[in-house]
């Protein structure tokens, strides 16, 4: 069994941010690749932990908003950004 193929299986802790909204603190978010098994289905879990009435679509880097696109480009214990609507906001 290689590497990359057990690491495959790992959690990641994450911490959401709101886009635009400098006062939200941020919510910590835990995502198994087994459990989690799209991209699709992880916004949709982003959607329903930061309870959304717009689903999200799309994260970003927190400070220069590089556009994250699959659960590989994402680090274990790193922010986020979750966008709704409209264009990527810097966290104050």
């Amino acid at each position: 069994m290689t590497n990359s193929h057990v690491n495959a299986n790992f959690s990641k802790r994450l911490r959401i941010f709101k886009n635009g909204d400098d006062s939200f603190g941020g919510k910590q978010i835990v995502i198994s690749q087994r459990a989690t098994k799209s991209w699709d289905a992880f916004l949709a879990q982003v959607t329903n932990q930061l309870d959304s009435n717009v689903a999200v679509r799309s994260i970003h880097t927190p400070v220069n908003g590089t556009a994250i696109t699959s659960m590989d480009q994402l680090s274990d214990k790193l922010d986020y950004v979750a966008v709704t609507t409209g264009t990527f906001r810097k966290l104050k």
